[in-house]
């Protein structure tokens, strides 16, 4: 973010303002100018419909965090991120879980980072592994609400962990049995019925410089199990061709994700479906 300025310039510094000032609306229709130490005019009155204010503990800024939304009980959830780093070799993943209540007035953020416990083969530890970039998303399972969280950065490295957080008995958990071999950093994750899907993001040795992929994979609770289970692994996104009358696709390039296929059989349930 830029800074404010002092008011006081630097010794050969340029006298050209970096950006241009900032104007606001005000009641009357005028526009009220920055004043010269870069702090906003005040405004009459907001020209928003609505101001909403905030309450509880206000997450760090961090980059890099995962998001997900509970649609039914409208609450949001940001997991991970770090500070913004002065260089990549200073990336300081973190462990945070928030949760915004967004029906709330004022919207209540709830941290549960210290609150989680771990079960199966990381009983001994406290939080969720670090990670930045991580893809993540909201699962509902025998009326059960999870967070699953796939991928990311951590420990210095790309990561291929598939954990769930029970969001009621705010315990979390890693799944070894899907955990093996798809290194990706800021994935798209949906969930569609009782899968997941898991398109691009990048992969490599670095967090910032690695090749986009365009594989997805699918990831499935078996419910006689109660296990997840791989079922498709690393594919190639079947891409529709782009003239043909009965497909129609969107492509993000930058995190190669495929937002919407609608072809012969196949049906979009989401912003991002699984394709067969």
């Amino acid at each position: 973010m830029p800074r404010h300025s002092s008011g006081k310039k630097r010794a050969g510094a340029s006298s050209r303002a970096p950006y241009p000032s900032p104007t606001l609306s005000t009641g009357s229709g005028r526009k009220g100018k920055a004043s010269a130490s870069g702090s906003p005019g005040k405004p009459k009155r907001a020209t928003a419909d609505r101001l909403l204010s905030l309450a509880g503990k206000l997450p760090p800024y961090n980059d890099w965090q995962g998001a997900a939304v509970d649609d039914a009980s409208h609450y949001m959830y940001i997991f991970g991120g770090c500070p913004p780093p002065v260089a990549t070799e200073e990336l300081a993943p973190s462990s945070h879980l928030f949760r915004l209540d967004l029906k709330k007035s004022p919207m209540d953020w709830v941290d549960f980072t210290t609150r989680l416990r771990p079960l199966g083969h990381f009983a001994s530890a406290t939080e969720i592994p670090p990670r930045l970039g991580s893809g993540v998303a909201f699962f509902r399972h025998d009326m059960r609400p999870y967070l699953i969280i796939f991928g990311g950065w951590g420990s210095g490295q790309l990561r291929s962990e598939f954990i769930t957080v029970d969001l009621v008995d705010l315990t979390w958990e890693l799944h070894s049995e899907v955990s093996d071999g798809i290194l990706r950093v800021e994935p798209a994750v949906t969930v569609v019925d009782d899968r997941v899907c898991v398109f691009g993001g990048r992969s490599g040795e670095t967090f910032q410089n690695g090749p986009a992929e365009s594989s997805f994979c699918v990831i499935r609770m078996n419910a006689q199990t109660r296990r997840w289970e791989w079922e498709k692994k690393d594919a190639p996104v079947p891409v529709p061709a782009l003239d043909a009358p009965q497909g129609k696709l969107r492509w993000n390039q930058r995190s190669s994700i495929m937002t919407s296929i609608e072809t012969a059989g196949v049906q979009s349930r989401s912003t991002a479906t699984c394709p067969p």
